[in-house]
């Protein structure tokens, strides 16, 4: 018997057809106050997701209300708004949006 790959689900290490190609991205926006974090998390998702940056949860709500947003990255801990006060107005906005929240402070 001999596996075989189905098509039917696009590996994200192979090269797009023209027709996947033409199919819009989703976004993934990732939100946090350090530039570093905010870059890391750019490179890692570029190839799967039309990704997005904000420094602040009011960049982040502006972002949100101006374009469609399918997932998000959120840091937990922010000066000004916080990650978890930005998950409350996010799913006020889209309850749709998936998110994913995460801090590299320490405790």
């Amino acid at each position: 018997m001999v596996a075989t790959h189905s098509s039917a689900t696009p590996s994200p290490l192979r090269s797009a057809s023209a027709s996947e190609a033409a199919a819009p991205r989703p976004t993934l926006l990732v939100v946090d106050d350090e530039e570093g974090p905010r870059q890391s998390l750019r490179v890692v998702f570029r190839e799967l997701y039309d990704v997005v940056l904000a420094d602040s949860g009011p960049r982040a709500l502006e972002i949100i209300k101006s374009r469609r947003v399918d997932a998000a990255v959120l840091d937990i801990r922010m000066t000004g708004m916080s990650g978890t006060e930005l998950l409350g107005h996010l799913k006020q906005l889209d309850p749709r949006i998936e998110v994913v929240m995460l801090t590299a402070a320490p405790g």
